[in-house]
């Protein structure tokens, strides 16, 4: 009768509508950030407004659902999924044992908030089950979820007239509120991709590079420059890897197995999730190659399922939809024994490139971060991953062709 935190995500607290009458003491009122949103939620699932709920910033959890049971999620878009299919906000879903809740990045707001039919099982601190980090007291032992966490249920179940309990989140009442912007002594603005994945590189080179550049006497006009920069950021686009196919490898591997000689990840977390603070978990079995005329796939068969890459070998990406994340792919032959694969989170600015190189019977895999060069601000490149042919029929004429 609970959950179990697969993967807690970026910040995510136990919170109700908070703890009333200890500030005398120094004891914050905590609670959820949206009272409202929080409220809606509890109501859907036939809880009492007030009702502890989860409180998800930015990077939702991954839940494991042990017990069925009834749940709403309200607030901002962190784009849910329910065993990898997208599931919509504001409404009441039956979820089973074994399935698995999902989040992905934001795409409005920043955070949402998860309600349980029943509540969930977590003593009272002082008439609240709200969580005060800093004090640490509440929710889960005072502090933000962590992987492994085990949260019971109070009383599960599943409200009456189920296929009702749903609202459109543009008729949810939004209070309109008016604010003063005053300027600060800031003169500039540097906008940093959140998925930057060696931040603390980037602010050094700002510090070392940018900052001693700036005057305060504006930069004399040089048309010549502006104009060469308005053109490059009109041509700024994100290019697909062109290059020439090669007839005789892609029949020689069409059907080929090729099984790890060490621990591989998964597909998903191969990629690290484009940015994600995620693990999905499972680990590489068998790489299987599917090369038939245009159509180039790749599939990952793990421990826990099979996921299929599609790859756009003609200078174009193919979408795949791999644990409830759009990945696009292009592939492109190097050289006769290296195939390139560029793999895109279509909602993250990251992202990775596969290189595979055949010899005989065994396949290299090379990884290395798109952001943004080899051995620059993405670090040093991971150790390269080693694969051998299965035997059988099919997987000796691939071992020939590569020994030719």
């Amino acid at each position: 009768m609970s959950i179990t935190v697969l993967n807690p995500g970026l910040l995510t607290t136990v919170q109700d509508m908070g703890r009333i009458g200890y500030q005398q003491f120094g004891v914050s009122v905590s609670g959820v950030m949206d009272p409202r949103a929080a409220a809606t939620a509890n109501i859907l699932v036939g809880n009492p407004e007030d009702e502890a709920v989860l409180e998800c910033t930015m990077m939702g959890p991954h839940l494991q659902f042990d017990r069925a049971n009834t749940i709403a999620i309200t607030g901002g878009d962190l784009m849910p999924t329910l065993d990898g299919q997208p599931i919509p906000a504001y409404r009441a879903i039956s979820v089973q044992a074994g399935q698995v809740l999902r989040f992905q990045a934001p795409k409005t707001g920043c955070r949402c908030f998860i309600a349980f039919t029943g509540g969930l099982d977590i003593p009272e601190v002082m008439g609240s089950r709200s969580t005060y980090l800093k004090a640490k007291i509440g929710g889960v032992e005072g502090r933000k979820l962590q992987k492994g966490d085990v949260i019971p249920f109070r009383a599960p179940g599943v409200p009456k007239n189920l296929n009702i309990r749903f609202i459109s989140p543009e008729f949810v009442p939004r209070q309109v509120y008016t604010l003063r912007v005053v300027l600060g002594p800031q003169d500039a603005v540097v906008v940093i991709q959140s998925a930057s994945m060696r931040l603390q590189a980037v602010l050094t080179a700002l510090w070392d590079k940018l900052l001693p550049a700036f005057s305060d006497s504006p930069l004399p006009e040089d048309p010549h420059a502006q104009h060469r920069l308005q053109k490059r950021l009109e041509r700024l686009e994100l290019n697909p890897k062109l290059g020439k196919r090669n007839p005789g490898a892609e029949a020689s591997l069409h059907g080929a197995v090729y099984l790890p000689e060490g621990s591989i990840p998964g597909l998903y977390d191969l990629v690290a999730g484009g940015g994600h603070f995620s693990d999905v978990g499972g680990k590489l079995q068998r790489l299987e190659f599917h090369f038939q005329g245009d159509d180039a796939r790749l599939l990952f068969h793990q421990d826990n399922g099979t996921r299929e890459l599609r790859l756009g070998m003609t200078g174009h990406f193919e979408d795949s939809l791999i644990d409830g994340t759009v990945f696009g792919a292009n592939g492109a032959w190097r050289a006769h024994d290296r195939l390139e694969v560029e793999i895109r989170n279509t909602r993250m600015s990251t992202g990775l490139v596969l290189t595979l190189e055949f010899t005989g019977s065994k396949l290299t895999l090379h990884s290395d971060l798109t952001i943004p060069e080899r051995g620059g601000l993405a670090g040093a490149a991971p150790a390269p991953m080693t694969l051998a042919l299965e035997s059988g029929e099919i997987n000796t004429k691939t071992k020939m062709y590569w020994e030719n």
